[in-house]
């Protein structure tokens, strides 16, 4: 993707909705990650047309070991892996938050992070997890990214 911006320095906000669903037949459709959502401010000037820029965005990337069935045991704690990428990987973020859904969304609560993993109590077997990351990088870009249906518990 790529776009430009004015040669004056501003403040701009991203939106990227990915939705897995078989909308055209093409794909089959998902059980887990079935929506992401990413939401970024950053700020960003002009440059030169021979010197394309990464925009200051970053991502989080969660690695839980699942099941076949995209799955972990349902009613227990589990640690989920969680590593930043982009304008805040290597540890340059100033913020980085975690938080979790277990009834759709309708209220979330926190994930501390221990040893870089994201302290998750599971609902009971039959639910699903939604992952929400906060982030600040050291020059103050944001992104909130959430992952709707992130897996499942068995």
């Amino acid at each position: 993707m790529s776009f430009e911006v004015p040669a004056d320095e501003a403040d701009y906000r991203l939106v990227w909705e990915f939705y897995r669903d078989d909308q055209d037949g093409e794909i089959p459709p998902a059980a887990v990650s079935t929506e992401v959502v990413l939401d970024a401010t950053f700020t960003s000037a002009g440059v030169s047309a021979d010197a394309p820029v990464a925009l200051p965005v970053s991502v989080v990337r969660y690695t839980p070991e699942l099941g076949l069935d995209s799955a972990l045991p349902g009613g227990h704690p589990v640690g989920i892996p969680v590593t930043v990428a982009g304008s805040a990987a290597n540890g340059g973020h100033q913020s980085l938050a975690v938080s979790y859904s277990t009834d759709g969304g309708a209220t979330w609560a926190p994930a501390p992070i221990v040893g870089g993993e994201a302290q998750v109590t599971n609902p009971a077997a039959g639910g699903s997890v939604y992952l929400r990351a906060e982030v600040t990088d050291a020059q103050g870009n944001t992104m909130t990214q959430t992952i709707i249906d992130a897996y499942l518990t068995s």
